[in-house]
C-alpha cells in the first residue's frame, strides 16, 4: 500500500490454491475507505464496508497456482483490506482417458457371438501360412540355384531341431504361387 494521507494506492494478489481452475472468480473483503478507481477487476457491489470485486473480462480464468493482482485507489480513511476471501466456480478437470483392452476371453466371446468374424479370420491366417510356405519354397529354390544342388543336399542331410527340413513335395494349398 502507498498511503499519502488523503488517499492511497493498493493492490490485492489473488492466488488460486485449489486443484481446479476457477472461472468468474470474485474476491470479497472489508475495507473502511471508499475505492475511487480499480483496475484488473471491477467492483460488483459494496454493502457497508464489505466490497465484492469480480474479474475483468480478460482474466476470468484462474488456473491452479496462478496469481492475478488487481489494484485500486481509495480515498482518505484508516485501515487496510481485511477478511479477504476468494470465491469462484471451480471447473472439474476432465476424467482421464481409459483405453480399451482385449483379452483372449474377449476374442473367444467374439467367435461365439459372431462366427462369421472368426471364419474370415481363420481363412486369413490360413492364407498367410500358405503364402509363408510358398515364400520359403521360392527362397529355397533361389538359394539352391545359387549354391548348387550338392550344397543344398548337404544342408538337407543335417537338419537341426529348431529348423525343420524343407520338403519340396509339400502341398502349399490352393493359393496359386505369385511372383513378386
Amino acid at each position: 500500500m502507498n498511503d499519502w494521507g488523503s488517499g492511497l494506492q493498493g493492490q490485492i494478489a489473488v492466488t488460486n490454491d485449489q486443484a481446479v481452475t476457477l472461472s468468474n472468480w470474485k474476491v470479497e473483503f472489508d475495507f473502511g475507505r471508499t475505492i475511487n478507481n480499480l483496475w484488473d477487476g471491477q467492483i460488483a457491489s459494496r454493502v457497508g464496508n464489505r466490497y465484492t470485486v469480480t474479474n475483468a473480462s480478460y482474466n476470468a480464468t484462474l488456473a491452479p497456482g496462478q496469481t492475478i493482482i488487481f489494484g485500486f485507489v481509495a480515498g482518505a480513511g484508516t485501515g487496510t483490506p481485511t477478511n479477504i476471501t476468494l470465491v469462484g466456480a471451480g471447473t472439474t478437470p476432465p476424467p482421464p482417458v481409459v483405453l480399451p483392452s482385449i483379452t483372449i476371453g474377449d476374442v473367444t466371446g467374439i467367435c461365439e457371438r459372431k462366427p462369421e468374424v472368426c471364419e474370415v479370420g481363420g481363412a486369413l491366417v490360413g492364407s498367410m501360412g500358405v503364402r509363408a510356405r510358398e515364400g520359403a519354397r521360392l527362397a529355397y529354390e533361389a538359394l539352391d540355384g545359387q549354391f548348387g544342388e550338392a550344397e543344398a543336399e548337404s544342408a538337407l542331410a543335417r537338419p537341426s531341431e529348431a529348423t525343420p527340413a524343407f520338403d519340396p513335395e509339400m502341398t502349399t494349398g490352393s493359393v496359386p504361387a505369385q511372383t513378386f
